[in-house]
Protein backbone atom coordinates (compact mmCIF):
# COMPACT_ATOMS: atom_id res chain seq x y z
CA UNK A 1 0.00 0.00 0.00
CA UNK A 2 1.49 2.92 -1.21
CA UNK A 3 3.14 5.23 2.09
CA UNK A 4 3.24 2.07 4.07
CA UNK A 5 6.19 1.15 6.04
CA UNK A 6 7.37 -2.31 6.63
CA UNK A 7 8.77 -2.36 10.56
CA UNK A 8 10.76 -5.27 11.96
CA UNK A 9 11.26 -7.18 15.25
CA UNK A 10 13.34 -10.11 16.21
CA UNK A 11 12.83 -11.52 19.64
CA UNK A 12 14.21 -15.10 20.94
CA UNK A 13 11.96 -17.58 21.96
CA UNK A 14 13.17 -20.61 24.42
CA UNK A 15 11.19 -23.54 25.28
CA UNK A 16 12.69 -26.60 28.15
CA UNK A 17 10.96 -29.45 26.66
CA UNK A 18 10.15 -32.98 29.02
CA UNK A 19 8.45 -35.53 29.79
CA UNK A 20 7.34 -36.20 33.57
CA UNK A 21 9.01 -38.55 35.15
CA UNK A 22 5.76 -40.83 36.58
CA UNK A 23 4.33 -40.58 32.79
CA UNK A 24 7.33 -41.60 30.31
CA UNK A 25 5.91 -41.03 26.73
CA UNK A 26 5.10 -44.80 25.40
CA UNK A 27 5.60 -45.09 21.63
CA UNK A 28 4.58 -48.39 19.63
CA UNK A 29 5.70 -48.49 16.41
CA UNK A 30 5.23 -51.06 13.30
CA UNK A 31 7.82 -51.52 11.12
CA UNK A 32 6.91 -53.72 7.44
CA UNK A 33 9.78 -56.42 7.50
CA UNK A 34 10.69 -56.37 4.05
CA UNK A 35 10.97 -52.38 3.27
CA UNK A 36 11.76 -51.74 6.76
CA UNK A 37 9.73 -48.73 6.71
CA UNK A 38 7.38 -47.96 9.65
CA UNK A 39 3.71 -48.21 8.56
CA UNK A 40 2.50 -46.74 11.79
CA UNK A 41 3.40 -45.48 15.07
CA UNK A 42 1.31 -44.81 18.44
CA UNK A 43 1.74 -42.72 21.24
CA UNK A 44 0.35 -45.04 23.26
CA UNK A 45 0.99 -42.97 26.91
CA UNK A 46 2.70 -40.44 27.89
CA UNK A 47 2.71 -36.57 29.37
CA UNK A 48 4.97 -34.00 27.17
CA UNK A 49 6.04 -30.52 29.27
CA UNK A 50 6.72 -27.47 27.46
CA UNK A 51 7.96 -24.27 29.30
CA UNK A 52 8.94 -21.40 27.86
CA UNK A 53 11.88 -19.90 29.06
CA UNK A 54 11.56 -16.33 29.83
CA UNK A 55 7.50 -16.08 31.23
CA UNK A 56 7.71 -19.51 32.83
CA UNK A 57 3.96 -20.81 31.53
CA UNK A 58 4.11 -24.57 30.70
CA UNK A 59 2.00 -26.50 28.17
CA UNK A 60 1.02 -30.20 29.26
CA UNK A 61 0.41 -32.80 26.94
CA UNK A 62 -1.39 -35.62 28.03
CA UNK A 63 -1.48 -38.29 25.14
CA UNK A 64 -4.10 -41.49 24.49
CA UNK A 65 -3.38 -44.00 22.11
CA UNK A 66 -2.13 -41.17 19.13
CA UNK A 67 -1.75 -43.00 15.80
CA UNK A 68 0.35 -41.92 13.20
CA UNK A 69 0.27 -43.88 9.81
CA UNK A 70 2.66 -43.11 6.85
CA UNK A 71 -0.47 -42.22 4.58
CA UNK A 72 -1.22 -38.75 6.34
CA UNK A 73 0.88 -35.65 8.25
CA UNK A 74 -2.38 -35.95 10.84
CA UNK A 75 -3.08 -38.89 13.26
CA UNK A 76 -6.01 -40.38 12.74
CA UNK A 77 -7.39 -41.62 16.27
CA UNK A 78 -6.45 -40.47 20.13
CA UNK A 79 -6.58 -37.48 22.01
CA UNK A 80 -4.26 -35.31 23.35
CA UNK A 81 -5.73 -33.72 26.38
CA UNK A 82 -3.48 -30.39 27.80
CA UNK A 83 -3.44 -27.18 30.08
CA UNK A 84 -2.04 -24.11 29.52
CA UNK A 85 -0.54 -23.26 32.97
CA UNK A 86 1.51 -20.05 34.41
CA UNK A 87 4.69 -19.97 35.98
CA UNK A 88 3.08 -21.51 39.35
CA UNK A 89 1.31 -23.66 37.66
CA UNK A 90 -2.36 -22.24 37.74
CA UNK A 91 -4.26 -23.34 35.21
CA UNK A 92 -4.96 -20.69 32.56
CA UNK A 93 -6.92 -23.05 29.97
CA UNK A 94 -7.50 -26.42 28.87
CA UNK A 95 -7.90 -27.83 25.61
CA UNK A 96 -8.67 -31.42 24.10
CA UNK A 97 -7.49 -32.46 20.84
CA UNK A 98 -9.25 -35.64 18.88
CA UNK A 99 -7.92 -37.23 16.14
CA UNK A 100 -10.61 -39.00 13.83
CA UNK A 101 -13.08 -36.38 15.25
CA UNK A 102 -16.56 -36.42 13.36
CA UNK A 103 -15.84 -33.04 11.63
CA UNK A 104 -14.32 -31.37 8.13
CA UNK A 105 -10.63 -32.39 8.68
CA UNK A 106 -11.16 -35.52 11.54
CA UNK A 107 -9.84 -33.30 14.04
CA UNK A 108 -11.54 -31.18 16.82
CA UNK A 109 -10.24 -29.13 19.67
CA UNK A 110 -12.64 -28.13 22.47
CA UNK A 111 -11.70 -25.78 25.10
CA UNK A 112 -12.32 -25.26 28.62
CA UNK A 113 -14.45 -28.56 28.34
CA UNK A 114 -16.46 -26.47 25.63
CA UNK A 115 -17.47 -27.52 22.59
CA UNK A 116 -15.70 -29.36 20.04
CA UNK A 117 -14.79 -26.89 17.00
CA UNK A 118 -13.48 -28.90 13.50
CA UNK A 119 -9.40 -27.98 13.94
CA UNK A 120 -7.18 -27.48 10.53
CA UNK A 121 -5.09 -30.64 10.10
CA UNK A 122 -1.37 -30.72 8.78
CA UNK A 123 -2.25 -31.25 5.15
CA UNK A 124 -3.84 -27.96 5.31
CA UNK A 125 -0.54 -26.46 6.07
CA UNK A 126 1.94 -28.87 4.02
CA UNK A 127 2.70 -30.54 0.50
CA UNK A 128 3.93 -34.01 2.34
CA UNK A 129 5.24 -35.51 5.47
CA UNK A 130 9.26 -35.95 5.35
CA UNK A 131 8.68 -38.82 8.46
CA UNK A 132 7.08 -40.51 6.50
CA UNK A 133 10.15 -41.69 4.84
CA UNK A 134 11.47 -42.20 7.43
CA UNK A 135 13.16 -45.83 7.64
CA UNK A 136 14.96 -48.51 9.94
CA UNK A 137 18.67 -48.71 8.85
CA UNK A 138 20.33 -51.52 7.95
CA UNK A 139 22.82 -53.11 10.54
Amino acid sequence: KAGSKTETEQYNVGHRNTTAADAPMKIRTSIDVVSKRWTSKTIESGVFRSTESSTGQIVESTFSDVLFETTSCTPKSGTINGKVMDSSEQTIQKYLITFGADSDSGVTIAYNDGTPEDFPAAEDYSEGCSYAKWSKRSQ
